[in-house]
């Protein structure tokens, strides 16, 4: 192994080249293989393990683009979320998007999100739920739910409007 160690007051980093799996490191500790932040393999993955990715600007540009240059008729870009489970069990949840932001008293809060859940995990006969919920009153409400069996609109039963519209009738 390589590496550059970085001598702090409280806490060492290094960044360096683990020869065992030839991947590029950058950790904790001062030696390469302990307490890993990022790491880059020979493919150009990146990995974080244990911990999260923050992206911040100060401005309305997107922080996140994913780009696909393959030109046939496949799907791409595309955004996994994978729950990695040895056992998936039904109402798993297996990934939330949220929609989160302030409030007037500046509490931070989701305003709405999407989730998905494991209906049935059985192999061949599985099954998925997808449920977009949306911030009504104070508390997030299921504005529309899918599974298996059905779609449901205003789940919750909250007094809103349903409406449909086409271009000739409101």
């Amino acid at each position: 192994d390589t590496s550059i160690v970085f001598d702090g007051n409280a806490q060492d980093f290094y960044i360096g080249l683990d020869d065992s799996a030839d991947d590029l490191i950058i950790g904790l500790g001062s030696t390469v293989g302990t307490t890993p932040i990022i790491s880059v393999d020979e493919n150009k993955d990146v990995a974080i393990p244990d911990g999260s990715l923050t992206i911040t600007t100060n401005d309305n540009n997107a922080q996140l683009i994913l780009v696909s240059t393959d030109a046939d008729a496949s799907t791409g870009p595309q955004l996994d979320l994978t729950r990695n489970s040895a056992s998936p069990a039904a109402s798993d949840t297996l990934g939330r998007i949220r929609f989160v932001g302030k409030d007037s008293g500046g509490a931070e809060l989701s305003y709405g999100h999407m989730t998905y859940f494991i209906e049935d995990p059985t192999d061949g006969a599985e099954d998925g739920i997808f449920e977009i919920d949306v911030r009504s009153a104070g508390t997030n409400r299921s504005r529309v739910k899918m599974d298996s069996s059905e779609t449901v609109f205003n789940n919750e039963q909250i007094d809103l409007e349903f409406r449909v519209e086409s271009d000739g009738n409101a």
